[in-house]
């Protein structure tokens, strides 16, 4: 996998190196690259990136005086998705500092560094997992907080549940119903 670097001058984008090896160790390998920084304060330097693999075209653009204050160190951090395929680029200059420049300057060779920046799995929880092709006459088992294996029993109806208390409150019911014997006259 590789992708291709390209920056603006004089209003075009020229090559200006490719980042090779993305899957183990990547390497930044540079064509011949002059920059003249400009002096307004506005001036950026634009980049597109471009990945060869797929064809899909990044830009970016940080101030001219943000290389210049740091000597030409840039870096590029780049975003792989679980399938180890480019999906972003970030294009960085040192710090923020920004020096004044009054006249043109011929540039100097990049210090380029790459960043490969992977996509790390998130927590996953674990759950009690229940078998519902057991028969019911088997109980489930399952995990506690501790992390020890118990017997989970199985759900049962109200009725099979309760059954001995509404047995009883149909008796009290049924004997509470009755008009009390008469008394012989």
């Amino acid at each position: 996998m590789t992708l291709s670097i390209y920056h603006i001058q004089d209003g075009d984008y020229i090559k200006r190196g490719e980042i090779t090896d993305l899957s183990t160790t990547p390497v930044y390998t540079p064509t011949k690259h002059e920059i003249l920084v400009k002096p307004e304060a506005k001036a950026l330097y634009k980049l597109k990136i471009k990945d060869d693999s797929t064809g899909r075209l990044m830009m970016s653009s940080i101030p001219y005086r943000q290389l210049v204050a740091n000597d030409w160190q840039d870096t590029f951090k780049i975003h792989l998705d679980d399938k180890g395929e480019v999906y972003h680029v970030d294009y960085y200059a040192g710090e923020n500092a920004c020096t004044e420049t009054k006249t043109p300057l011929v540039g100097e060779a990049f210090k380029t560094t790459i960043q490969l920046i992977k996509p790390v799995p998130g927590p996953v929880p674990r759950l009690i997992q229940l078998n519902t092709n057991k028969p019911a006459s088997q109980p489930s088992s399952g995990v506690n907080k501790e992390g020890t294996v118990v017997e989970i029993q199985e759900e049962q109806s109200f009725f099979r549940k309760y059954w001995y208390i509404i047995a009883l409150g149909g008796i009290l019911f049924l004997s509470a119903t009755n008009p009390p014997p008469e008394e012989a006259k």
